[in-house]
């Protein structure tokens, strides 16, 4: 069906459906809880994929660490809703047909499935102490995205050269794989991109092998269609009387794949030929996980939960570590290879010559479910003292699950150790790697261990931390800081931690590297971004030195739509910075004016301050006005002793930073979690390394926002209140 009328049809019956890559597709990480551990127990991985009504397959494998009883095995395993609960496939060698298990997967569920107690694919403690650690994908079946089917063939008299097999992708076949449940023979796979559009070779999905031609294995070129595809029973795939195993991942350049997202007009998946080592891979979107082998490497995965390589194009500034890598076609636990991922596609150093990949699309602006609650959102968790123990950050059944950014600060002194301020993200430091955290020590990794400090101008290549910091890739518990971690010593520095999810509408971030050689967009004069709004808060940091500007070019930028539109600066300039730098220094950001630099899609970045040649790296964060979740503007002072209400907010928040942007001032960090009353409210500096200011009523919550209350002072160090001057809000449901 062509999309046209795919999306008028169903309208005409008064239904017209949105699909969304949220709901089909998911990476999922745990513990094992299984044979091995103390008290065995099936594994419920809840991700929100209704497998019980739709259908799908799950691909398991074993991470690091395991508990001992397969030596150094690591196992993988296929298990899908044809072939049923208590069964899998291993896909590491061609020894192994379709096989029972009693205590593999236990049921396919309503919110994702269940996996059994089993050794192979759900070992250990469901800890970090002696456990090992596991991961999924999780396909859900969905026209223009992926599919699977089962066919029997006959005898050998029977054999057809153009069999044809009905699909449900609704497009062309992008990427397959098939398998025969019967007997010991390889996994074929079929390629719409390898020559002659795939049609007369096959690789082999559990060997390292190349490309093999053959002659129309399936089907004559260019025969598959929107409803089926073509198996040639003359070829080496074919045993007679046996029953077979197709999964099938659309090609998303059919324009019959691009159903997904609120406009119904994009993909979420591809099949590509990449080029080789130190180059980008245009997929015109950023991937959530990607699938890449060259001519004679293993069969490798990537996701951007488990963490990409920091380095994500080439002259990008790297530290921190390389992607961890998944080889369905061994027994080896991860790898670390040079993988990352960008806001266009992907850049790896690893794989010489051309490149065959499946690439999954992130939930963005496109494809991806937009920000409706403060919950999927933002969190914000007070840290207490926690010795021994790890510092569990935020609730996966609240639905906020696992988070991008987060910053975090000190509340108290400690002995040579003041309060400091400190932000870390997936993006900038690369969250894991080969044993996925299974070590230890402060080295061991598997944890982000580079910050950037908010209260200075360090960038991020001298501040590692000196032991581990926050873990970002297990899905099913929370984000966690170790119990030994550089934020967790000393019997617990009681940090407040705030974290947020990248979510259309809401918030957004992209890495880039300055003017040319830029694979995102050389001359940064239309880089895109994922937010799918103008954006009305924008925060620059450099990741490597930048002295060009003295030290304001290593400060925290900040830029405010609001600011700019009520004149308090021309609105291309920066609005001010994260520490006490004199409001009038300023610099250009963008290279028009507003309505044409900053658009819902991309930001025309001015060669300057936050786009210099000898900077190798920036993080940009985006912010929108997103009702009931975020909201940021300006209030005037009304002087000292005269309440300022500020009700455009539209809710009562959780979270309120407030900057004089008028003259000098600090940066002031109010939360419920510490006490935002209507009483007396505890405050913090982003840009001081100051403890916790208790017992002072400057700020009271409103139901539609918030009140400057007449006790806030307008002096030459607070100015929350003077008359006259303007103040920058950021305030978060």
């Amino acid at each position: 069906m062509d999309p046209i009328t795919q999306k008028l049809a169903p309208g005409a019956a008064g239904f017209l459906p949105t699909h969304y890559v949220d709901d089909v597709f998911s990476t999922d990480t745990w513990f094992g809880t299984g044979t091995g551990a103390n008290t065995p127990a099936n594994k419920k991985i809840t991700n929100g994929i209704n497998m019980a009504e739709h259908g799908g397959m799950v691909l398991n494998f074993q991470r690091g660490n395991l508990s001992g009883s397969y030596g150094s095995q690591y196992y993988k395993a296929i298990s899908d809703t044809d072939i049923g609960v208590g069964k899998r496939y291993w896909p590491l060698s061609n020894t192994n047909a379709l096989g029972t298990q009693a205590d593999a997967m236990q049921s396919f569920d309503s919110d994702g499935w269940t996996m059994g107690q089993n050794v192979y694919m759900n070992e250990g403690n469901g800890d970090n102490s002696n456990s090992s650690q596991n991961g999924a994908y999780t396909f859900r079946k969905q026209p223009g995205f992926f599919d699977m089917v089962t066919f029997t063939t006959g005898t050998d008299a029977s054999r057809q050269s153009n069999r044809r097999i009905p699909h449900s992708l609704g497009c062309k076949v992008g990427f397959m794989i098939l398998k025969n449940q019967n007997s010991t023979q390889d996994y074929y796979v079929f390629h719409c991109k390898q020559q002659g559009g795939g049609a007369n070779d096959y690789a082999k999905f559990n060997q390292t092998d190349n490309w093999t031609g053959s002659s129309d294995i399936w089907g004559p070129q260019g025969s598959d269609t929107t409803d089926d595809f073509g198996v040639n029973e003359n070829a080496v795939w074919f045993v007679q009387n046996s029953t077979y195993s197709v999964w099938l991942w659309a090609d998303g350049d059919d324009p019959n794949a691009k159903i997904f997202g609120k406009d119904r007009d994009s993909e979420i998946v591809k099949a590509v030929k990449g080029g080789g080592a130190n180059t980008l891979t245009d997929l015109g979107w950023e991937p959530q996980m990607l699938l890449i082998k060259n001519s004679s490497s293993d069969w490798c995965w990537v996701d951007d939960v488990r963490g990409y390589a920091s380095q994500t194009e080439m002259n990008m500034y790297s530290v921190g570590y390389n992607a961890p890598i998944t080889q369905t076609n061994n027994q080896n636990g991860e790898q670390s290879y040079t993988v990352g991922f960008n806001m266009k596609g992907f850049f790896q150093g690893t794989f010489g010559g051309d490149t065959w990949c499946l690439a999954i699309r992130r939930p963005d602006a496109k494809v991806g479910k937009w920000a409706k609650s403060p919950n999927e959102c933002t969190q914000l968790y007070k840290g207490t003292s926690n010795a021994g123990n790890r510092i569990t950050l935020n609730n996966v059944t609240s639905g906020f699950g696992r988070f991008d950014m987060m910053f975090n600060m000190r509340r108290y002194d400690e002995v040579s150790y003041n309060p400091t301020l400190q932000t870390t993200n997936r993006m900038m430091s690369g969250s894991s790697n080969p044993d996925g955290g299974a070590g230890t020590s402060n080295s061991g990794s598997g944890f982000s261990r580079w910050y950037l400090n908010m209260h200075s101008t360090n960038y991020q290549g001298n501040i590692q931390a000196t032991e581990r910091d926050v873990r970002y890739d297990i899905t099913d518990e929370d984000a966690y800081i170790p119990w030994d971690g550089f934020l967790n010593a000393n019997n617990g520095p009681q940090h407040m931690f705030y974290m947020f999810k990248r979510k259309p509408g809401f918030f957004d971030m992209f890495k880039y590297t300055a003017n040319s050689p830029s694979f995102v967009e050389p001359a940064l004069t239309h880089t895109p971004h994922q937010l799918g709004v103008q954006p009305d808060l924008v925060i620059v940091k450099s990741l490597s030195s930048n002295t060009s500007y003295g030290s304001y070019g290593q400060k925290w930028i900040v830029w405010s739509k609001a600011a700019g539109a009520a004149g308090v600066h021309d609105e291309r300039y920066n609005t001010c910075y994260i520490d006490g730098t004199a409001i009038g220094t300023r610099y250009i950001m963008w290279g028009d004016m507003i309505a044409d630099a900053l658009t819902a899609e991309t930001v025309r970045i001015q060669p300057g301050i936050i786009n210099h040649s000898g900077t190798n790296g920036y993080m940009m964060y985006l912010f929108a006005n997103c009702s009931g979740v975020f909201h940021t503007g300006i209030y005037t002072g009304a002087g000292e002793g005269t309440p300022v209400d500020v009700t455009e907010v539209g809710f009562s928040p959780r979270i309120i930073m407030l900057k004089n942007i008028s003259s000098t001032g600090c940066w002031w960090v109010y939360d419920t979690a510490r006490g935002l009353s209507s009483g007396n409210d505890p405050y913090l500096w982003w840009n001081a390394e100051v403890r916790q200011v208790n017992n002072t009523d400057y700020v009271d919550p409103l139901s539609n926002g918030f009140q400057i209350t007449s006790t806030a002072p307008g002096d030459s160090n607070i100015k929350l209140n003077v008359s006259g001057e303007k103040v920058l809000y950021l305030a978060f449901a």
